[in-house]
């Protein structure tokens, strides 16, 4: 071991199905034991695998699996992370990286993954039983409970809605954007009560959740043939409308570009958020 190698903390993030949790793990722990002891010593790893609050990579991930079908239905997949404690030799830093991922490069993927930039550490010297007896296990995961999102609606009841149009396009189609919101607005006549100017500009920072959905529609239509810009570099539209529903209307018949069926391509990924105001 040399003077100058470093003390690091790598994080995996990475999506799987969660009945997959104890394949990944072992696949990780074998990984890290190839590591060659010229390139590095791995000195703990978490004591399993643990649920990950990177909304981000969770999108980022499922957009990668959308391109691979072999690999399942992205929305089986939830977003994890595992932690390891390694001193690195610095001059092979590539080389211990890749075992960070389930996969050399160019190789099959088997879990879509992501490595953060390391946390580097302060060396000192490390007593492996002190450290497992003193560290917090890792809750392992389990299959979250489904709970539909009320803003979703399958029908939109008679009464007064404030309706959130959310559309997917590039930066230079905006002004297109604008313009089917104002035609959708124009059609909906009298009922329509107020509603914004123009359309606010979010990214996938600013609502995950919204944003991550209709990336993943737009990468499963990109992985069918269609061709458009990466879908989370794109901006991500939000128009709002006060309305009178008069009638029973399914939800998706007010989306911007109505009711699609489900392999016709959507120029403008769109969503519509429905809150029932009295």
């Amino acid at each position: 071991m040399g003077d100058n190698w470093e003390l690091l903390l790598r994080k995996t993030v990475f999506v799987c199905r969660p009945q997959d949790l104890d394949s990944a793990y072992r696949l990780f722990c074998d990984r890290l034991a190839m590591i060659p002891p010229e390139h590095g010593e791995v000195l703990a790893i978490s004591a399993g695998v643990a649920d990950s609050a990177d909304v981000y990579r969770l999108w980022d991930l499922r957009n990668q699996v959308a391109f691979e079908p072999r690999l399942g239905d992205p929305m089986d997949m939830q977003v994890y992370e595992i932690l390891a404690l390694i001193r690195e030799n610095p001059e092979n830093e590539e080389e211990v990286s890749n075992k960070f991922f389930f996969e050399d490069e160019f190789e099959p993927t088997v879990y879509a993954s992501a490595l953060p930039a390391p946390w580097i550490m302060a060396s000192f010297p490390v007593n492996e039983e002190e450290w497992e007896e003193n560290e917090t296990a890792a809750v392992r995961s389990r299959e979250p409970e489904y709970t539909p999102d009320p803003r979703l609606p399958e029908v939109i009841e008679p009464g007064i809605w404030l309706l959130t149009f959310y559309a997917l396009a590039e930066e230079d189609k905006a002004q297109e954007v604008n313009k089917a919101f104002h035609q959708w607005k124009g059609s909906m006549g009298e009922r329509v009560l107020t509603c914004s100017e123009e359309l606010t500009v979010e990214t996938m920072s600013d609502d995950p959740n919204i944003f991550g959905p209709l990336a993943l529609r737009d990468m499963i239509a990109q992985a069918a043939g269609h061709k458009s810009s990466y879908p989370l570099a794109k901006n991500m539209y939000r128009g709002r409308v006060v309305m009178e529903v008069t009638t029973s209307t399914p939800r998706r018949a007010l989306c911007l570009g109505g009711v699609r069926d489900e392999e016709e391509y959507e120029e403008y990924p769109s969503e519509v958020y429905a809150e029932r105001l009295r």
